[in-house]
């Protein structure tokens, strides 16, 4: 039985990642106009047998996007990068980094929205239309989110080969 097979992939830093059921492909413009490439195997996570569990699976594929994500992040910006001697950046740091990200992403885009249409229920009066304001509001604050990011000339970069 042949079963299809979805590849996935993320824009990083002057290039893409791609992953596939085996390996991950990372393609990056340095700044002398070449590309670099490597593939890295995949492996743990994505070959267990308890990626077949429903639940289980998507811990999984979160904890391994996040992984090789952040991974082809850094190397994309170690070969992108134009200033000699620049300082390697920790795991800590990397780590440090991720789970302050998460948490203001969570506050912002979760919290926050829960806790205005919470605020607004007794105007309301209807479960539905909290919803509806919720959902909103989080969609409101996501695409300012991307239209504000998207006027820095780095993320413009990033947003540039997104759609590759």
């Amino acid at each position: 039985m042949n079963q299809r097979f979805f590849y996935g992939g993320q824009a990083v830093i002057e290039g893409v990642l791609i992953r596939g059921r085996r390996y991950m492909a990372v393609a990056v413009r340095r700044p002398t106009g070449d590309i670099a490439t490597w593939t890295t195997p995949l492996g743990g996570a994505a070959t267990t047998p308890w990626r077949k569990v429903p639940f289980v699976r998507g811990i999984l594929v979160l904890a391994e996007t996040l992984t090789l994500g952040v991974r082809a992040l850094l190397d994309s910006a170690r070969v992108a990068g134009t200033e000699e001697g620049e300082e390697e950046i920790s795991p800590a740091t990397v780590g440090v980094t991720i789970a302050v990200s998460l948490a203001f992403a969570v506050l912002v885009f979760f919290v926050s929205p829960t806790l205005l249409a919470g605020l607004l229920d007794p105007l309301l009066q209807s479960p539905l239309m909290s919803n509806v304001v919720e959902g909103v509001v989080r969609m409101g604050l996501f695409l300012g989110y991307i239209l504000l990011i998207g006027r820095m000339e780095e993320v413009r970069r990033v947003f540039a080969y997104h759609g590759a």
